[in-house]
């Protein structure tokens, strides 16, 4: 009785892991995103560094100063649309802060230009920047 549970535990591992999706490889590459209609903007930091057009960017600046901190984030898109926003909200902040090389950044803002929200995605197959 143990071996034909543990025969049954490892068919069905087999199964489940079988129909699980694979992303082993897989490689993501995105332009800037500008949605003025909803305010926000997204893509990720190194394919728009590496893109082969002297366009579009995106990140955030996370800074501290005496009696304060803040965070700009700002993204141009191909078409040379540019957005900004700024916030001293300190979860926005660290949010910031945690950006690297293969960074997905998305952010949102008002109509006065005040950070709504701040998000940042790190997977394996974001492009790493390339000089």
């Amino acid at each position: 009785m143990k071996n034909l549970f543990s025969v049954t535990a490892i068919v069905a591992g087999v199964v489940l892991l079988g129909n699980a999706p694979s992303w082993a490889g897989e490689k993501a590459t995105n332009t800037i995103g500008i949605n003025l209609s909803v305010r926000a903007a997204s893509g990720a930091v190194g394919p728009a560094r590496s893109s082969s057009d002297s366009s579009q960017y995106i990140g955030c600046s996370a800074s501290a100063f005496p009696g304060g901190s803040q965070v700009f984030c700002e993204a141009r898109d191909l078409s040379g649309t540019s957005v900004m926003c700024v916030s001293s909200d300190p979860s926005l902040i660290a949010t910031a802060a945690a950006i690297s090389s293969i960074s997905n950044v998305n952010f949102s803002w008002d109509e006065n230009g005040n950070c709504l929200s701040v998000s940042v995605g790190q997977f394996s197959f974001f492009e790493p920047m390339v000089p």
